[in-house]
């Protein structure tokens, strides 16, 4: 992390979906509170395949301004409400009524700037669930902000410089810190218009600034934005590049999963939990869901603890759940047979413009990515593995066996003598 002198910086931490980024996220902000103040922005669910800079802007200064009155810092509520005004005139949203209910509070705050922040935060809030409502909507009024695109970097600017002198006057020396949780879970279009696209604007923040970003961004073709500088967080190994089983990954995941559920009253033995650590891939969330699964099983046959039996079948869930999601494609089991063979990507070239057609390869190795059948990993060089649960499909063992099965020599045929005199 940068100094908390520097003007501005901006990162992406990528990583797979599950592998505890928003935990190692606050871990971080935790720690870093005597040069920060740590604003974590969570941008709504509805966007996840919609996303763009216009959204990601307007989600970003409402929060500031929340996490600024919650640490009991007075607010740039002049310039907050300049810009949600302004960003509510743009974008065609009414707010007559806002103003109507919040006139008497106004006077009563005004001294503080209060009434000018209940204001601005109905506005805000108004803004908030018509972009995260029709998708129609959304993309209209985005177009709408995108013409004004020179005013809205200023705008926001703005209210961030604000914010930093608020801050700077209660706490000398501190800054801003801005991170931007969940935008791994954009679909790959939206991804690539937002970090490669206009990853320039989003450098335009004069902030110091990390965004959670998805895992394919750095997966061939058009890669994030080079002013993101981007931090990888890796899979845990719960495995090694050889299949060996790596003991502290397993006693960690063990601890971790001890913490949440008393081990000892919930398994008939200490090695289910190894297999149900194992069978997770390294991935948190998949050991979680692996987990609530083989309780919900154990639990419909009145056991009062897991068996094999019930992580036999909650690794069948997973496998079931991938095999829905690739059903319409071959093409993503062939891929995971060549990676499990040789542990690394063959990634085909994109086009001089740095785009991929939708059957290509690249485009189904960031599905893979992005849905967590295929994990990346690293010790002294980053490799790639297979999902414990997608190897139990079908599909995946019928790709594997095409691989390794030897192609046919090609039979030579010799020009037939002539006629024996």
């Amino acid at each position: 992390m940068q100094s908390s002198k520097t003007k501005k910086w901006h990162g992406a931490l990528i990583g797979h979906r599950g592998g505890g980024k928003t935990t190692e996220l606050k871990r971080l902000a935790n720690g870093l509170t005597d040069r920060f103040l740590p604003v974590i922005i969570t941008i709504d669910p509805s966007l996840e395949n919609d996303a763009d800079y216009p959204e990601v802007f307007l989600w970003i200064i409402t929060q500031l301004i929340e996490t600024l009155k919650d640490s009991d810092i007075t607010p740039p509520a002049h310039e907050f409400k300049q810009f949600v005004e302004w960003f509510a005139e743009v974008t065609k949203e009414k707010t007559d009524t806002t103003t109507s209910t919040t006139t008497a509070e106004t006077k009563a705050e005004a001294k503080v700037g209060g009434g000018f922040l209940v204001w601005a935060f109905s506005i805000a809030a108004s803004l908030k669930s018509a972009i995260s409502g029709s998708t129609q909507h959304r993309s209209n009024s985005r177009e709408e902000v995108k013409k004004y695109l020179s005013e809205l970097q200023s705008r926001t600017n703005g209210v961030l410089a604000a914010a930093d002198e608020a801050l700077k006057k209660k706490h000398p020396g501190k800054r801003i810190l801005l991170i931007v949780d969940n935008l791994d879970r954009l679909q790959t279009e939206a991804a690539r218009s937002l970090f490669c696209d206009n990853g320039q604007i989003l450098t335009s923040l004069q902030s110091i600034v990390l965004f959670v970003a998805p895992v394919g961004m750095v997966l061939g073709g058009r890669i994030i934005y080079s002013g993101i500088r981007p931090h990888f967080m890796p899979m845990i190994s719960v495995r090694d590049r050889r299949g060996k089983k790596v003991a502290a990954a397993v006693n960690g995941l063990t601890d971790l999963l001890s913490a949440r559920l008393d081990i000892a009253s919930c398994f008939e033995a200490p090695a289910l939990v190894t297999d149900l650590v194992l069978a997770s891939g390294g991935s948190i969330r998949s050991l979680l869901r692996l987990t609530d699964e083989a309780v919900l099983e154990a639990m419909t046959r009145d056991s009062l603890k897991i068996q094999s039996k019930d992580i036999d079948r909650a690794i069948k869930e997973q496998s079931l759940t991938y095999q829905r999601a690739y059903a319409l494609s071959s093409v993503y089991y062939d891929i995971l047979a060549e990676v499990d063979a040789r542990g690394t990507l063959a990634v085909p070239e994109a086009s001089a413009d740095g785009t991929s057609a939708e059957d290509s390869r690249l485009a189904f190795w960031r599905r893979l990515l992005h849905d967590g059948a295929l994990l990346e990993y690293n010790g002294e060089s980053t490799w790639y593995g297979i999902h414990p649960p997608a190897r139990e499909c079908p599909q995946f063992r019928e790709a594997a066996a095409r691989l390794k099965k030897p192609k046919p020599k090609p039979v030579i045929r010799r020009p037939r003598g002539g006629k024996k005199s």
